[in-house]
């Protein structure tokens, strides 16, 4: 199960005199937090007024560019920055007081302090929030993921020309909420758009979405499509 996800899909027509630089363009962008179970009803409550929950909540990842993947999350250099506060992992979901990311974008390349190697075009990487690490002893691997004292692989973070993401095995996360007495809340934001040459074409559409997951299932709290915005071919 993804845990966060960053997706772009660009489909370029054949070229003609007509439409010359156009290309559409299909986004994804999904953000989670873990909520308490006992919150789940105020939530749910919050989640009805589809504004008023989109406005206050965007689950974006505390990011910091000054660790080393390997100081996350048990060396002092990680638990100082979160004491002081240089990397929050709280976020704000309407209808609870306690909601906690569940990754930290890790910023690479110029902007990466320690990064000595040539490549300055270093992806950044997502790693998964301490709880997630310590709940199952779990370490990372040395590449991409994080495996637990057996060695089977239990979260995995990718990148590439197309996107960037967290993934969880979907038992390790219903064995961590259960044992935490916590709920997943996902918020996606699924964007399509036409441009034609240098001006915006027909538009654009955005669907805005809310789940829940919790025991065994995901479960859609409110859905709202709407029409955004209809650009008009401008000079």
């Amino acid at each position: 199960m993804y845990l966060s996800l960053d997706l772009s899909l660009k489909d370029i027509p054949e070229l003609n005199a007509d439409d010359e630089r156009s290309y559409r363009n299909l986004s994804i962008s999904l953000k989670s937090a873990f909520v308490p179970q006992a919150d789940l009803k105020r939530i749910h409550r919050s989640a009805q007024s589809t504004d008023d929950f989109y406005n206050r909540s965007y689950l974006d990842e505390p990011h910091d560019y000054r660790l080393l993947i390997g100081e996350c999350p048990n060396t002092l250099a990680f638990q100082q920055r979160v004491e002081v506060g240089e990397i929050d992992l709280n976020c704000s979901v309407p209808g609870t007081d306690t909601a906690q990311n569940t990754c930290i974008d890790l910023l690479r390349g110029g902007e990466f302090e320690y990064d000595c190697s040539e490549d300055e075009s270093i992806p950044n990487l997502l790693v998964p929030v301490p709880d997630i690490i310590h709940f199952g002893s779990l370490r990372w691997d040395g590449l991409s993921g994080w495996v637990d004292p057996a060695g089977s692989l239990q979260v995995v973070a990718i990148n590439n020309g197309q996107g960037s993401g967290l993934l969880i095995k979907k038992n390790y996360l219903q064995q961590f909420l259960e044992d935490r007495s916590l709920a997943l809340i996902y918020v996606g934001l699924q964007r399509k758009n036409f441009v034609n040459g240098f001006r915006h074409g027909p538009g654009s559409h955005e669907l805005r979405s809310i789940y829940e997951f919790s025991g065994n299932q995901i479960r859609s709290l409110s859905q709202s499509a709407q029409q955004y915005r209809n650009n008009q071919e401008e000079e």
